[in-house]
Order: structure tokens, then C-alpha cells, then sequence
């Protein structure tokens, strides 16, 4: 199975994953998805601006993306998931957009996720794990004077 992802390399070679290519030049990841290449490949959505049609239709490649709520709204979007027709997407974001021209829950996730969630880790979840520290906001009055005469 492959997986396209966004991790850093080092934590992969330290997670004992060798079979992994990072793709800086924009021609590496279309030929490395068309060519068939079976590893973990770490890219980014730029590396999709060249890409042209399907290259590869295995329904069995994993996309991971960071930013999900900023990234497949445009043509890279567009031209990953073109590319990609099969591909099961996981979009990883703190703040999905749900309006009627974006929408991050269409592209990602299956059917069966309640409420287009696979999982959620809210504010309240990060401070019951004491992983985030509470915030208390305090509201404080302001008084102008508005001087009427020059």
C-alpha cells in the first residue's frame, strides 16, 4: 500500500520506514505516482501544478493532507484529486470550512463518518488531557471622550 503524506523524513528513517522519497523537484512526484512506485512518498500540493490527467488509479493509495481547509478548494486541489481518481483522503485540519463555494467535508473522509468527522480532538479534549492549558478572558470596559470642540 502506498501512502502519500506530509511528515518529516527524519521521523520516518527514526520510525524504521526506509522506503520513503521526498519530493522537491516538481517533476518527481508525477513520475514517482505514475511510474507505479510502491513507498511512502512526502510532497506537497505544488508538486501537483504540472500534473495532467490520472496517474495512477490504484484504489488503494492514501493521501494525507495537512491544511485541508486551505489547499483543495483551487486547481492544485483539483488536479491532485485528478490525478489521484481513487485515492482515499484524509484531510487533517483545526478549522474545516463548511460554506456553500468551500466546503473541506467533500473531499475528505467516508460516508460513514459521523457528521463528515473520522475523529475530532476539540479545545475542551486538548485541556481535559492537560495538553492545553485553560484560557480566561476578562473583558474590560473602555471609556472615550469624545471632544466636540477644536
Amino acid at each position: 500500500m502506498r501512502r502519500l503524506g506530509y511528515p518529516d523524513h527524519r521521523h520516518l528513517q527514526c520510525c524504521r520506514y526506509p522506503e520513503h522519497d521526498q519530493c522537491f523537484h516538481p517533476a518527481r512526484t508525477p513520475k514517482l505516482l505514475a511510474s507505479d512506485t510502491r513507498k511512502i512518498i512526502i510532497t506537497t500540493i505544488h508538486k501537483f501544478g504540472e500534473a495532467d490527467g490520472c496517474l495512477n488509479k490504484r484504489p488503494n493509495i492514501i493521501v494525507m493532507v495537512d491544511e485541508a481547509h486551505r489547499t483543495q478548494e483551487g486547481d492544485l486541489g483539483r488536479k491532485m484529486r485528478n490525478a489521484l481518481p481513487n485515492a482515499f483522503l484524509f484531510g487533517h485540519t483545526g478549522t474545516p470550512i463548511n460554506k456553500r463555494d468551500r466546503n473541506t467535508f467533500w473531499a475528505f473522509g467516508a460516508d460513514e463518518d459521523e457528521q463528515g468527522y473520522m475523529s475530532r480532538y476539540s479545545f475542551q479534549d486538548s485541556i481535559r488531557d492537560k495538553a492545553t492549558l485553560p484560557l480566561h478572558f476578562e473583558a474590560v470596559d473602555v471609556k472615550f471622550h469624545i471632544n466636540k470642540e477644536p
